[in-house]
């Protein structure tokens, strides 16, 4: 019975997890990520290895985000990370924001994320 519970929430954690899709602007010197999804455990590894190998740090980027929430230290841990990145962007004269549409949801754990930019 432990067994099929493990496999049951590693699925569904999966499942609703968040995603990360970037969109590149060459041309403007922009680039957007898309964050969406709820915050699990490991969403702060998956963000490391994606700002090590999709993201420039050269472009100007924005980071769409659309959240209903999750794990608090998770989004501590993800918000360190794009402070970080920030400063590496600062020293290429580029520029990070963090965005919510107007009909999109940041809630809970989501707020620490929006507001890690400087």
């Amino acid at each position: 019975m432990k067994f099929v519970f493990i496999f049951i929430y590693f699925f569904i954690s999966q499942a609703w997890a968040m995603q990360f899709v970037v969109r590149t602007f060459e041309a403007e010197r922009l680039q957007i990520v898309d964050m969406e999804g709820e915050i699990f455990h490991d969403d702060e590894v998956k963000l490391k290895y994606f700002l090590r190998n999709r993201i420039k740090d050269d472009l100007n980027t924005v980071f769409w985000i659309r959240s209903s929430g999750g794990f608090i230290v998770t989004a501590i841990k993800i918000g360190d990370s794009i402070a970080a990145f920030e400063s590496e962007l600062k020293k290429n004269k580029a520029s990070l924001y963090t965005f919510v549409g107007k009909d999109s949801t940041c809630a809970s754990a989501c707020l620490v994320i929006f507001t890690s930019a400087k």
